[in-house]
């Protein structure tokens, strides 16, 4: 699927040389690891497979927090949950 959209960006006038650069990218997850900002990106996802729970979004963001710590977007996301979930124990404790 990546392919096909990047083959697309090729025929584009102001995309076409981000097209091939990130081609080169494709399946090589050392080559994206060492990315300035898709390597950075790369670690703040999921390690597994998770299905979405509308009712317990605050322990969804609690761990992708918990897999990496420097991911302070989620934190922020996880906290603000806790608050609109009116879970107001687990927020001060």
């Amino acid at each position: 699927m990546a392919l096909g959209l990047s083959r697309g960006n090729e025929l584009s006038l102001f995309y076409s040389s981000w097209a091939k650069d990130a081609e080169t990218y494709l399946g090589d997850e050392a080559h994206i690891k060492n990315h300035p900002l898709w390597g950075k990106m790369r670690s703040y996802r999921y390690k597994e497979r998770m299905f979405y729970n509308y009712a317990e979004k605050h322990k969804m963001l609690g761990l992708l927090f918990m897999n990496n710590t420097d991911n302070r977007l989620a934190l922020s996301y996880f906290m603000g949950q806790l608050l609109l979930d009116g879970e107001l124990q687990m927020f001060m404790g």
